[in-house]
């Protein structure tokens, strides 16, 4: 499979990772196959590289009303009713589940190659991402850029170049 296509949105207002988040992006895989709502990441150390986090939806259990609850609520959502107290066995509940996710670690490094092409490039191009227009530097390079030590696209330093 290829990606066809990367599309970067904003993410909610009341959206917040502790500015980590760079970007939410949809991905186009073979222009037949759809993945929304992937995250772009900087990664924890200044060294480390910014990685992809797919989507992923919060485990939920129901309750005798038949309502879909999240495992952690103690209480029901629609009724009321007390819910069964899964604290003693948190450590071996998972809260949230991937909807989707890369199998093979190459095709996780392919996915992650060509999210952070099209992002270095709107980034040079100086598209708003995230709500910000990246500031240039007196080369013409992002802020954005230089925070995940990404090079501009050869053809974008060409295109400038022929043009002077």
């Amino acid at each position: 499979m290829e990606v066809t296509e990367v599309r970067f949105h904003s993410p909610p207002p009341n959206f917040h990772m502790g500015g980590r988040l760079l970007a939410f992006c949809s991905i186009t895989f073979d222009d037949c196959l759809v993945v929304h709502d992937v995250k772009l990441i900087k990664g924890r150390e200044e060294t480390d590289m910014p990685f992809l986090a797919f989507p992923s939806r919060k485990t939920s259990q129901r309750c005798s009303c038949g309502t879909r609850n999240p495992v952690d609520n103690h209480f029901c959502g629609w009724c009321g009713k007390s819910m069964p107290d899964y604290l003693p066995q948190r450590d071996r509940i998972k809260l949230f589940f991937d909807v989707c996710h890369p199998i093979d670690a190459e095709f996780r490094g392919d996915i992650t190659q060509a999210v952070l092409e099209e992002y270095s490039e709107r980034c040079h191009d100086g598209e708003i991402i995230r709500g910000v227009v990246p500031e240039r530097d007196s080369e013409g390079t992002s802020s954005v850029c230089q925070e995940l030590e990404v090079e501009p696209p050869v053809s974008q330093i060409e295109t400038g170049s022929d043009s002077d």
